[in-house]
């Protein structure tokens, strides 16, 4: 298990703040936020020659590497 911190915006401004963990298991990342009401994410990494994304396995983008 990995922890992490997610930040919410609007905007510039920071709306949300909390911890999540996430675990991984056969490429699929599952990330899951505790005290809140968040569902559960399920996202692969993908690599490209314009970086990497973490993209849910329904398809949508998730997030992506800021250089």
């Amino acid at each position: 298990m990995y922890l992490g911190r997610f930040h919410g915006y609007n905007g510039e401004e920071v709306t949300f703040l909390t911890d999540f963990r996430w675990t991984v298991e056969d490429d699929i990342y599952t990330i899951s936020y505790p005290g809140t009401d968040f569902p559960d994410d399920k996202v692969k990494m993908v690599a490209s020659e314009n970086g990497t994304y973490l993209v849910r396995v329904t398809g949508s983008n998730f997030a992506s590497k800021q250089n």
